[in-house]
């Protein structure tokens, strides 16, 4: 089943994408003879979400003839150096800083980090002074990595945030229960107090009033190229599963939730697992290993997703067009996704991290059509394409060095 019809996908999006460079290239080709521009990327090394969303960037921008290095952290680091082996990764201490409804909370900081953040911390520093006193970047871009932010200050080079929580940064969204943006507010003040742009990627319009105090502009998301939609009405009766966790304990009770999946024997569900768990399942329910190459492939071949409420599968899901359900862990951003989810009625968002019930998995299956229907129709809905993709890239180019002088 994922055979001729995914070539056939796969090769229809490669040659959208090779359009889109093509056009992107001659656009700028003028500027790409006469200049190697030099560009610090930092990303988050928590999850994959910004790890994905970034490769995307940094694999158009080394299209474009530009030089990269990256700063990340955690498994960051050896992930960005297997998929960009011919660029500097480097290392970087990030703390865990902890924040709350009343902002900052640096005792707690303190005393989470301890003196284990010492090393770390004069590490960064030397980091920083290798850099002011080496030939400077023209662009610093940072997806939630502080360090590259304070790279930038020090050289004195334009600084652009490209990530999607900057959205909390610059429009009022109302508070979800208990939760609010208030926490991931005092985090991005904390880390980016000064940015010469700040682009939030979203895949839905934010309706509240901005934030004066941070002009943060709204972009489509970036998908990977794998990540396509097939136009099919009807695909087969599968559903891809990935669970995502949250500290050291995933959101869900994994035989629970198989119980449920065991109440469908008529639909397949392949599960993907962020700490590698297995159980005892019925026919009905795989598990796989999670696989950049594969999971696209799988995602092609269903027809809904069950998952954590990341916005980086969410808005792969949208690209494909595909039904998504969404339990939120303990995080005001997720909570803000699986919401838009229901609102957006391109899926069905649980307000709750738990399991869903076997009436709730029901409930989602009957959606599907609809839901497939609003992604299609919606015009809340911010889908990614080839030309937004182009845009954003020029857009990322004119503020550095080299374009900016250029005039």
């Amino acid at each position: 089943m994922l055979g001729e019809k995914h070539r056939q996908n796969r090769d229809t999006w490669q040659r959208r994408r090779v359009e889109c460079i093509t056009q992107s290239r001659e656009h700028h080709s003028d500027l790409s003879r006469r200049s190697d521009v030099k560009i610090l990327i930092g990303v988050c090394g928590i999850g994959q979400g910004h790890i994905t969303r970034q490769s995307v960037i940094a694999e158009l921008l080394l299209e474009r003839g530009h030089t990269l290095s990256f700063l990340t952290y955690g498994p960051g680091v050896e992930t960005l150096k297997a998929r960009f082996p011919d660029s500097l990764v480097l290392p970087v201490y990030v703390p865990w800083v902890a924040c709350g409804p009343d902002g900052l909370r640096f005792m707690e900081t303190v005393r989470r980090s301890g003196w284990r953040a010492i090393p770390g911390i004069l590490r960064d520093l030397s980091l920083i002074r290798r850099f002011r006193q080496s030939e400077p970047f023209d662009l610093c871009i940072s997806d939630y990595e502080p360090v590259t932010a304070r790279v930038a200050y020090a050289t004195r080079t334009p600084l652009i945030t490209l990530d999607q929580q900057s959205k909390l940064l610059g429009f009022e969204t109302s508070p979800i229960g208990e939760l609010s943006r208030k926490e991931e507010r005092a985090r991005l003040g904390l880390f980016f107090p000064k940015a010469t742009k700040r682009i939030a990627l979203s895949y839905f319009r934010v309706n509240a009033a901005p934030d004066h105090r941070f002009r943060v502009e709204l972009r489509p998301p970036m998908v990977r190229s794998e990540i396509q939609n097939d136009d099919q009405e009807t695909r087969p009766e599968h559903t891809l599963v990935y669970l995502s966790n949250y500290g050291s304990d995933s959101f869900v009770h994994l035989p629970d939730l198989v119980a449920s999946l065991a109440t469908m024997p008529n639909r397949r569900f392949t599960i993907f697992d962020s700490l590698g768990r297995r159980c005892e399942a019925p026919l009905n329910v795989v598990f796989e290993e999670i696989d950049r190459e594969f999971f696209p492939k799988v995602l092609a071949d269903s027809d809904s997703v069950i998952s954590t409420a990341g916005f980086n599968l969410i808005s792969e899901c949208v690209a494909a067009e595909v039904p998504i359900m969404t339990i939120p862990l303990a995080t005001y951003d997720q909570h803000l996704c699986s919401r838009t989810v229901e609102t957006l009625r391109i899926g069905m968002g649980l307000k709750e991290t738990r399991s869903p019930t076997p009436g709730e998995l029901a409930a989602f299956v009957q959606q599907i059509s609809n839901a497939r229907h609003s992604m299609r129709t919606n015009p809340d809905v911010l889908k990614p394409s080839p030309t937004s993709t182009r845009k954003l890239i020029d857009e990322i180019e004119a503020v550095a060095k080299p374009f900016q002088d250029r005039g």
